[in-house]
């Protein structure tokens, strides 16, 4: 069945692919495009930390692992300023997508599993322009029963809405 919820998550997992393949496809281009025959080729390379920077040496993209042990693929606006997050297993088995305002407050968090109350079912956070939640939606049980829950700017919970 393709609920709201669903079609939600199907298109932030394909907008996570094609983020993903733009930095990948982007990073080799450049690396083919500026190949220089001098400069070794590995068959592996390993670090903790990949950063790419664009022409004035401003950090645009960050490939890391987190001290949460997740992988992490953040990019940056011109600023420096994060405005989007990937990244994949962490605590209880989390994923997930974070967008930033021009705060660097988080005002979409799409996820998948990691929930206490909720593990393993996907959800939904907006988030007011201070990164307040003001809307969450998920999934509640084992039979994926839709759930929604409004909160005023204060964090009380304005109306809670499920079948």
């Amino acid at each position: 069945m393709n609920t709201p919820l669903r079609t939600i998550l199907n298109a932030a997992g394909r907008l996570c692919s094609l983020v993903l393949s733009a930095v990948i496809g982007g990073a080799v281009a450049l690396s083919l495009a500026h190949a220089d025959p001098a400069v070794p080729l590995y068959d592996v390379v390993r670090a903790k930390r990949f950063e790419m920077v664009d022409q004035q040496g401003g950090i645009r993209a960050v490939l890391y692992t987190g001290s949460d042990s997740q992988a992490h693929l953040t990019l940056n606006d011109v600023d420096g300023t994060p405005r989007l997050d990937l990244h994949a297993d962490g605590f209880m088995g989390e994923s997930g997508l974070l967008l930033f305002n021009d705060l660097g407050k988080v005002g979409l968090n799409l996820r998948q599993g990691g929930a206490l109350a909720y593990p393993n079912v996907p959800g939904v956070h907006l988030n007011g322009r201070e990164g307040n939640l003001r809307l969450w939606m998920t999934l509640v049980n084992s039979e994926e029963t839709p759930g929604l829950v409004l909160f005023d700017a204060s964090g009380n919970v304005l109306k809670m809405v499920k079948p």
